[in-house]
């Protein structure tokens, strides 16, 4: 019933970028369902159900009138009905099961700041020793948006973006309004 309701949080760090927390609170994102069909793979278990209610891995039955699982169990279906509410409802915008104000394209989005300065004069200090902390507490531990910044700056130290071919074909059939044939890449 629920999608994949994304949550983001963001943190300032003193000289280092913000510590950023951008999740789905479905076991599989929208878009890597999306990926998984392009690609021919499957989902892993526990991601989604067919149109009858049943457990598949197959990222077409999702699409095809089926429906993501939460992460977490009951947990994170908790944490999916609040994005739900706060992301739907608070935004005026489409919610499950509302014939009124079907989802669909119509999709919301809250945004709350917080100046975490204005509560914490030195929260960005504190934020980044405590996540230099959890950095240093294992081998191979890393931060959440570390290798989403890591590819970011990257790619423009580089001046170039890398796409899987089956994703730029897609961006330029949308670009063109679904026009667009691919020819061999």
């Amino acid at each position: 019933t629920l999608g994949t309701n994304p949550i983001c949080f963001s943190f300032p760090r003193r000289g280092e970028d913000p510590l950023v927390a951008d999740v789905s609170t479905a076991r599989v994102a929208f878009y890597g369902v999306l990926g998984a069909k392009a690609r021919g793979e499957t989902l892993p278990e526990d991601a989604g159900l067919d149109k009858h209610g049943n457990d598949t891995t197959d990222p077409a039955a999702v699409l095809d009138g089926g429906m993501l699982l939460p992460f977490g169990g009951h947990k994170g279906a908790a944490l999916g009905i609040v994005v739900e509410l706060l992301g739907g409802i608070l935004a005026n915008s489409g919610v499950v099961h509302d014939t009124t104000n079907p989802k669909g394209t119509n999709w919301g989005h809250t945004v709350i700041v917080i100046d975490p300065q204005l509560l914490v004069p030195d929260f960005d200090e504190r934020a980044t020793r405590a996540c230099s902390a959890i950095r240093a507490s294992g081998p191979g531990v890393r931060l959440p948006g570390e290798h989403s910044q890591h590819v970011a700056r990257a790619a423009r130290e580089a001046g170039v973006l890398e796409l899987p071919s089956d994703v730029w074909a897609s961006v330029q059939q949308l670009a063109t309004g679904g026009r667009w044939k691919p020819s061999k890449l």
